[in-house]
């Protein structure tokens, strides 16, 4: 789910020219809960990872790098988040290897074959990182923008109706929280949501309306993700109601 509305966003700039069929297939993942909900409802056209393997495309489309080695086709790899900002677990590349999730060679190789045949970067700031993690997939990189700005930038228009959506009385301005999963996230089941302690709960709720979103994982299908205990909506839902904080699922 944390990669399936970028994918989205990239394919809807493919959707006006009728010459191209789009077709979406998961890679068996951890993670692959809602996937297949998610794109039914979005009216996707769905084909199983075993055909995908044995069918020839003129591009692939990915976010996250499990399974492509098998798909064949080039491959457009574009980031599953906000850049690339996210250091590798120690279990997975060692404290000193400050490896960037994404951007190192074990996202962008296989057996000492590079995996992409365009690497998306949304800024050239990511380009001197690249070139010290993979410097060969420099040669295929291009500094295309972020898609979740380009959103925003595009859905400035539409700001009355998104608060409208998002029941923001007139006279607030809304504070948007986000949380990763894992031990480390900013929306810890350690801390009370609600205590003192926490930043959100400091904001003057007269002049401020806030609301809650977790990554997709955390919740997909009602199914928890490694570290956190309990189920997020079930948490976080309930207890950010309790201090008149908006709770929103990963895909609003």
């Amino acid at each position: 789910m944390a990669t399936a509305g970028h994918v989205l966003d990239a394919v809807e700039l493919l959707e006006p020219d009728h010459r191209i069929q789009v077709v979406f297939t998961q890679a068996p993942d951890l993670f692959d809960g809602g996937v297949r909900e998610y794109l039914r409802s979005a009216g996707a056209v769905e084909i199983g990872w075993e055909q995908a393997t044995h069918t020839d495309f003129d591009l692939m489309i990915a976010a996250d790098s499990g399974g492509v080695h098998r798909i064949r086709a080039p491959w457009l790899a574009i980031a599953h988040g906000v850049m690339n900002n996210k250091l590798v677990a120690p279990a997975l590349g060692g404290q000193a290897s400050h490896l960037v999730t994404g951007l190192g060679a074990p996202w962008l190789t296989w057996y000492g074959r590079l995996l992409p045949a365009v690497l998306a970067v949304s800024h050239d700031q990511v380009l001197p990182v690249l070139s010290s993690q993979c410097p060969e997939a420099l040669s295929v990189a291009t500094v295309v923008g972020d898609l979740c700005l380009d959103r925003l930038a595009s859905s400035r228009p539409n700001r009355e109706m998104y608060r409208q959506a998002l029941a923001v009385p007139d006279g607030r301005r809304l504070v948007a929280i986000s949380s990763t999963w894992g031990r480390s996230r900013s929306w810890a089941a350690r801390r009370q949501p609600c205590s003192s302690r926490s930043p959100a709960c400091r904001v003057t709720t007269s002049r401020w309306s806030w609301r809650f979103t977790p990554l997709p994982g955390a919740t997909a299908a009602g199914r928890c993700s490694p570290g956190w205990p309990g189920c997020g909506r079930r948490v976080c839902g309930s207890s950010t109601r309790r201090v008149g904080a908006g709770w929103s699922p990963p895909r609003m």
